[in-house]
């Protein structure tokens, strides 16, 4: 997103509102908190495993909660509260009814806000993992190749500039690049994106790997991250072409400022082309299902 990594999954709700809303699995109610921006009212479910669920932008709470909220609203005379509980105080079973979805808070309209995050850290961590069973047979979607000169010297096709780099497929999960021929440094970045079956909502993709080669010189895995991780956003992604064009492109390379987590391997995935030798560059792209779509650039 422009402003921050979103933290979790959005469920849609049919347009609607007060469908009811399940615990995930047994544990205890561990905190309660009710504003009018944000995630609106919202549930922590602390959870056995080490996890915790997280439910936002609820219409209301099951009667337990709401019984809980209210003596505090009550005592505070405020509408906005934030509560916090003991394991044996509001104890859920799963699949135990908690509350019913709305579209309170900072939501733009009806929907669940999804979270798992690691209980002692907080950190979110991806709840298409946790196997929800959401179904996805939809392969990743690149839809953008360019390649950036970084060095000093460095020269891609002839220019001094940044190229988008034409691409055709192969077949259904394979495309392959026009050759690029290039001296000095240089780095690479791709428009992608993934969907799901049944929806033609654009979602973020799982991971990133590219091989040089045949060895990886860089990978992204977003398995889990820190909120703190916000602020290196716009490292992330070409911040320049993004301002320019509103295009995306993610960059498979590290910026000097980049210090995001989710990034798994300590090369910075600069290509360093020398003259008179043939390079392979292999770009994959996969979703949490195991989806998969290659570009490879020779």
């Amino acid at each position: 997103r422009s402003s921050n990594i979103h933290a979790g999954i959005d469920i849609k709700t049919q347009g609607r509102e007060g469908f009811p809303l399940k615990a995930v699995s047994d544990g205890y109610v561990s905190r309660v908190k009710i504003s009018t921006t944000g995630y609106g009212k919202v549930i922590y479910i602390n959870h056995p495993d080490g996890k915790t669920s997280v439910y936002a932008h609820l219409k209301k709470f099951s009667a337990p909660i709401v019984h809980e909220v209210r003596k505090k609203q009550y005592t505070t005379q405020s509408y906005e509260v934030e509560l916090f509980f003991e394991p044996s105080e509001l104890q859920v079973s799963k699949n135990e009814i908690i509350g019913f979805s709305g579209n309170t808070g900072g939501s733009s309209g009806p929907h669940l806000h999804f979270e798992l995050r690691e209980t002692t850290t907080q950190k979110p961590i991806n709840p298409l993992l946790s196997h929800y069973n959401i179904e996805d047979s939809v392969r990743p979607v690149i839809h953008s190749l360019i390649a950036y000169p970084i060095g000093e010297d460095a020269i891609i096709n002839s220019e001094k500039k940044e190229l988008q780099i034409p691409f055709k497929k192969i077949n259904d999960s394979i495309y392959a690049a026009d050759d690029i021929q290039a001296i000095g440094k240089i780095g690479l970045g791709i428009g992608t994106y993934d969907r799901h079956d049944n929806t033609y909502n654009k979602n973020g993709v799982y991971s990133i790997t590219a091989e040089l080669n045949g060895t990886q010189i860089i990978g992204l895995e977003f398995s889990k991250i820190r909120f703190s991780d916000s602020k290196y956003l716009n490292t992330l992604i070409d911040y320049p072409r993004y301002s320019r064009t509103r295009q995306r492109i993610q960059k498979l390379f590290r910026s000097p400022a980049n210090e995001l987590e989710f990034f798994k391997h300590q090369e910075d995935g600069l290509i360093d082309i020398e003259n008179g030798k043939d390079y392979a560059y292999q770009i994959k792209v996969s979703d949490a299902n195991n989806n998969n779509r290659y570009l490879f650039v020779p």
